[in-house]
C-alpha cells in the first residue's frame, strides 16, 4: 500500500522556489531568478532571497502573463529587479550574463 506520510508543504504542486536555498548557499550573488506565468505565490519568497543576496531577478509583466499570480507576488514583495514582457526576458538574461561585475 502506498500512502502519503507528510502533508504537502505548498498550496500548489508543482511549485516554484523549492531549490533556491541550496542554490543561494552555493552561488550567492551569482544566482539569478526568473518567474513567469503561474497560479499562486510560490517562488516569490525565493526571488526576494535571490535579490537580497545580490542575484539578478526578472518577473514576467502582466502584459504577457497568462496567469499573473506568481509574477505579481514576486513584484509585490520587491523580489523582481526587472519586470518585462515574456518576449524581452531572453534578451535581458543574455545581457545580464554578459555583464561582468567587479
Amino acid at each position: 500500500k502506498i500512502g502519503r506520510t507528510d502533508p504537502p508543504r505548498a498550496r500548489f504542486m508543482p511549485r516554484g522556489g523549492g531549490t533556491s536555498d541550496s542554490g543561494l548557499f552555493r552561488l550567492g550573488k551569482g544566482m539569478g531568478g526568473v518567474i513567469m506565468t503561474g497560479m499562486g505565490d510560490d517562488g516569490a519568497d525565493a526571488m526576494v532571497k535571490i535579490k537580497k543576496a545580490g542575484g539578478r531577478t526578472i518577473a514576467e509583466s502582466k502584459e504577457t502573463a497568462v496567469i499573473f499570480g506568481m509574477p505579481r507576488a514576486a513584484i509585490e514583495r520587491q523580489g523582481a529587479e526587472f519586470v518585462l514582457p515574456n518576449y524581452e526576458i531572453a534578451s535581458k538574461i543574455i545581457e545580464l550574463v554578459g555583464v561582468r561585475r567587479i
